[in-house]
């Protein structure tokens, strides 16, 4: 379903439409993406993963699995959408698909096989909008692997039947019922049904002969587009619950060995796993920083980061409706630490607040407010020993570019309680909300947040 259309917010009501922390597309794409973030995200203007990751996509090698790292809440999913963008953009357009993986299966139990049906799913779709003619022999094996696993009797919008008992001929449709094909396998996927467990059995006895096939149309599309290949965005992966089911997925290793450029999101704090250098090996990675509010040592405001992120915010609302007397927006962006989902949300509850006093805009109340919730939120986690480890992080300068407890680290940045930033170089900082709960609770005794 599409984005609705955003309008830039002129009262406190309109405000609650236009901060939702959701990735722009379409029309709203064009109106309120600010690009010019990279700067004061990796400290060099000269440096971008965005561009990189675009040039790899547009000259494939021998390398095409890219992996976009960052934490939830930097302007990752936004940042691919813009990406999508300029592959359809270009003078000669890329031939590119888009992967919810979220919307298409249940995150608890994706498992390598989705991943694989999803990118040929997405080849389909890009044959289809590029009129690419499929050969018949490989819409019929995909059409048979796909039905035979569903076991069922199924209906072509055409009213052509297909039985699926044992031996039965299949008539191979075109390929938008390939397509749906598709749609209706993907919904026993994510319903868990007990078919599920039988079409990745076979999935699994098929691998080989289903990469061929895959290979095959990413092929078709190359020539039909005129030498360029195909790309696959798979989106959703840094959101796995179970943050060692990642690596399971991605050590399959047809996965990174296909001819055309496939991206994936992974979660930045999973860099951080020893596990990570053997996919390092695999992927190409590239990671998308925080934009700093603040820097590294000595920890003072950054004043482009800061002046970045009011820019983004003033794309969406009148930068009015904040009260200026008590500097509420910039208060609001330094408490929540260059991430930009917990800054809108924040934004959200307080003008929630304001406009139920009736107030015209949102002020200091209505922000502490909001920002009491949101540390209550990330510091529930925390026991004392958690607390004074991350004492040693928010004090210790050194401890802020290397940190040697990995498996701690690692579950307070997925926990979004430790930020990562780039300044030329990485280093971490407690979020500011955190360092507040910290000087609370006495474990640090200056408050610099």
């Amino acid at each position: 379903m599409a984005q609705p259309k955003m309008k830039r917010a002129e009262n406190l009501k309109e405000m609650l439409k236009v901060f939702t922390p959701e990735p722009l597309e379409g029309d709203n794409l064009s109106e309120f993406f600010y690009e010019d973030t990279m700067r004061s995200r990796m400290g060099n203007p000269s440096k971008s993963p965005i561009r990189r990751l675009y040039n790899d996509c547009i000259s494939p090698s021998n390398r095409n699995a890219h992996l976009l790292l960052g934490h939830g809440g930097c302007g990752k999913s936004t940042e691919l959408r813009n990406l999508e963008r300029r592959f359809n953009n270009s003078k000669c357009p890329y031939p590119v698909h888009l992967v919810h993986a979220r919307a298409e299966r249940d995150l608890e139990k994706i498992d390598r096989w989705d991943i694989m049906m999803l990118i040929t799913e997405g080849l389909c779709h890009i044959a289809e909008m590029y009129k690419v003619s499929i050969p018949d022999y490989t819409r019929e094996a995909l059409y048979t692997i796909l039905y035979n696993e569903m076991i069922q009797e199924e209906t072509l919008s055409d009213s052509s039947s297909v039985k699926l008992a044992a031996g039965a001929e299949i008539k191979t449709p075109p390929l938008g019922g390939i397509i749906k094909a598709f749609a209706s396998l993907g919904g026993e996927l994510k319903t868990g049904s007990a078919k599920s467990t039988t079409i990745k059995e076979v999935m699994d006895k098929r691998a080989s002969e289903w990469r061929m096939h895959t290979e095959l149309i990413a092929e078709e599309i190359w020539v039909k587009c005129k030498k360029k290949h195909p790309i696959i965005i798979i989106e959703d992966l840094d959101r796995l619950p179970d943050t060692d089911k990642i690596f399971s997925i991605l050590s399959y290793s047809v996965l990174s060995e296909m001819s055309f450029p496939i991206i994936y999101t992974f979660p930045v704090s999973q860099r951080y796993d020893p596990r990570f250098p053997a996919l390092s090996a695999m992927y190409k990675d590239h990671p998308l920083p925080m934009i700093k509010v603040a820097n590294h040592n000595p920890r003072d405001e950054n004043e482009e980061g800061m002046e970045v992120i009011r820019t983004i915010v003033g794309r969406r609302a009148d930068l009015s409706l904040f009260d200026e007397s008590d500097d509420v927006l910039n208060k609001l962006i330094r408490k929540t630490g260059g991430s930009l989902r917990h800054l809108f949300e924040c934004i959200i509850i307080a003008a929630e607040e304001a406009s139920s006093r009736g107030a015209h805009k949102i002020e200091l109340q209505d922000a502490d407010s909001a920002l009491a919730e949101k540390r209550d939120g990330l510091t529930r986690i925390l026991d004392t020993e958690m607390s004074k480890k991350l004492a040693v992080i928010y004090n210790d300068h050194k401890a802020r570019r290397r940190y040697d407890e990995k498996a701690f680290l690692l579950k307070m940045m997925h926990a979004l309680v430790v930020l990562e930033y780039q300044n030329g170089y990485h280093w971490h900082d407690v979020h500011p909300l955190v360092a507040d709960y910290l000087y609370e609770m006495e474990e640090i005794t200056i408050n610099e947040s």
